[in-house]
């Protein structure tokens, strides 16, 4: 069953990686809430919440990477999809 994706806390939509690696989580059954970017300069926020903890994501162009997703927990953890 795939997850819900909840974008109403952003004022602008998210950028089209964002919502397509939103999407690869929601598929594999996760809930993904956007959160508001702070309005502090200089203050960045996570992007997402999902399972409970804060993620940045990242859209590397730059082969090999472009074969997989890499999301970063607020802790530094590098999670790489799909997994080996």
């Amino acid at each position: 069953m795939a997850g819900m994706i909840d974008i109403s806390e952003l004022i602008n939509p998210p950028e089209k990686n964002e919502l397509e690696t939103a999407k690869y989580f929601s598929d594999l059954g996760k809930d993904i809430k956007f959160l508001r970017p702070s309005s502090i300069p200089n203050q960045h926020t996570p992007d997402i919440r999902m399972d409970g903890l804060e993620w940045e994501m990242k859209a590397p162009t730059a082969r090999p990477y472009l074969n997989k997703l890499y999301v970063i927990k607020k802790n530094g953890e590098l999670l790489i999809y799909p997994q080996k």
